[in-house]
């Protein structure tokens, strides 16, 4: 938009179209995952089912609550080991938290009944709270080209660093670190950086 904030139309066609049913055509690869990363562009029912075969194989979950809807996130709780939601998406699920961040994402965690939840605050960077414990990540000092695709490039390397073996704090680290070299380059997928630029940052 003309502040330079992220504006995102989502024409969901196809997706809405994703029932259980093809959920469970793909159980094999659920349950053999290191960890499940979802987000909210298919049915919220087609969702919560993937994240129920996970969580009833001990598979780790992340959600990723985007585009929020007008929807209730009821069907999620208990079923994420891991929410990831920025400061719009944050108050739409625990309204009336107030401003202190770690109150937010601490009612963040009691409204969806999950462990973890890592709250993005753009450019004043992100904080994990885990079990009430808190870990802050500042902002990467980068020239800002284009914000689109950055939650998507954090989650997934994050997600990635994770099912790796890193502790959660530094998988958080490495999706903070791919976020911003993101938002270096015009586009969605040609700014997907790749595992060496992020080490690298």
């Amino acid at each position: 938009d003309t502040t330079g904030a992220n504006s995102i139309i989502v024409v969901p066609q196809a997706n809405l179209h994703c029932t259980p049913g093809h959920i469970d055509a793909a159980a094999d690869v659920i349950t053999g995952a290191d960890v499940v990363l979802a987000q909210l562009e298919l049915p919220y029912e087609t969702v919560a089912h993937a994240l129920k075969i996970a969580k009833d194989a001990g598979v780790r979950a992340i959600l990723n609550p985007a585009p929020m809807g007008d929807q209730s996130l009821d069907l999620f709780k208990g079923l994420v080991d891991l929410v990831i939601p920025n400061e719009a998406e944050a108050a739409a699920i625990a309204p009336g938290a107030g401003e202190d961040p770690v109150e937010i994402a601490a009612a963040v965690a009691a409204a969806l009944g999950c462990d973890a939840v890592l709250l993005t605050l753009g450019e004043k960077g992100a904080l994990l709270w885990e079990q009430g414990a808190t870990t802050p990540y500042d902002v990467h000092s980068v020239d800002v080209v284009d914000t689109v695709g950055a939650g998507d490039a954090s989650c997934g390397a994050l997600s990635a660093a994770w099912a790796g073996g890193a502790s959660l704090a530094d998988a958080a680290r490495v999706g903070n670190a791919a976020g911003a070299l993101a938002v270096t380059v015009a586009g969605a997928e040609p700014s997907m950086p790749s595992r060496s630029a992020i080490e690298g940052l």
